[in-house]
């Protein structure tokens, strides 16, 4: 019987979080990967672009010094020459940057799930959910275990209780009742682990009530990743966030900006702009001079 209610139970989360699962379609890591290879392929065009013009400068040198030289002005070969590399330089380096742009979006391509790969991660994901609330009902039933383990260690404590006091009247002196052991035990012994598993897995499962949709702004964000959410975050873009998350965004982006001077002002906190708290000195420590 037991057996197949365990069965039942499986297949019911697996109902309750497979096939309707949905995770987040890009891991954090792979969102953070392709920001960086991006940031390096816009230095690269940059690049390429500066020494383009350096090429169209170059090209320019080269037309005017010959035509000089055609008519008859000899001291335009040095500038000529100089042109001349000038143009060779430029196009290796354009050739260079070039290359390097086409590794970095390859690269960037790469990043990008094919389906086959989306529904490997679709199918992964759906088997974490379920390892995940697995867990949680094995949390639950260690629960019933600590408190079943705490009232028998409070029983046996009160035993001992009732020993020590017959002990006394036996005129006992010293005594081990062999109790420390047990009360240390008592006194480490956890309650309530199933209530904060149960609020961690809604968390990982994106399953918290409230949750909101948040257009991004101000900048680069990352957050803890989850199951459903990758937690990187640009601008532009909408998230489902809840309450506490939209509170650490704006925590986040308002330490990016410091404080606008009539602010200080208004506030002359010298925390607020990263200095020490100020010591307080008893008068009796303080040291008084007279100027010479």
């Amino acid at each position: 019987m037991g057996k197949k209610r365990q069965e039942k139970e499986s297949r019911q989360r697996a109902e309750a979080s497979g096939p309707e699962f949905i995770g987040s379609l890009r891991s954090q890591r792979s969102v953070k990967e392709q920001r960086r290879l991006e940031s390096e392929l816009k230095r690269a065009n940059e690049q390429k672009e500066y020494w383009e013009r350096k090429l169209t400068t170059a090209r320019e040198g080269v037309t005017r010094n010959t035509a000089q030289i055609s008519a008859g002005q000899g001291y335009a070969h040095l500038a000529l020459e100089n042109c001349v590399q000038d143009v060779a330089k430029a196009e290796q380096m354009i050739s260079a940057f070039k290359a390097q742009a086409v590794s970095l979006q390859a690269q960037i391509n790469a990043l990008v799930l094919t389906p086959e790969q989306a529904a490997q991660r679709a199918e992964g994901q759906a088997a974490l959910a379920n390892l995940a609330l697995a867990r949680e009902e094995g949390d639950r039933n260690l629960d019933t275990v600590l408190a079943t383990a705490t009232r028998l260690l409070r029983e046996r404590a009160e035993v001992t209780s009732r020993m020590q006091k017959l002990a006394e009247t036996l005129e006992f002196e010293r005594i081990n009742l062999d109790d420390d052991r047990f009360n240390a035990l008592l006194r480490t012994l956890p309650q309530g682990m199933a209530a904060e598993s149960a609020k961690w897995v809604k968390w990982f499962l994106g399953r918290e009530d409230g949750r909101h949709p948040v257009a991004i702004q101000g900048g680069e964000i990352v957050l803890r990743e989850t199951l459903v959410c990758n937690g990187a975050f640009s601008i532009g873009d909408c998230a489902e966030l809840t309450k506490e998350e939209e509170a650490e965004i704006k925590r986040i982006l308002d330490s990016r900006v410091p404080p606008s001077p009539s602010a200080f002002l208004a506030d002359p906190n010298p925390q607020r702009l990263g200095m020490p708290k100020p010591e307080n000195v008893p008068p009796e420590r303080i040291q008084w001079a007279m100027p010479r």
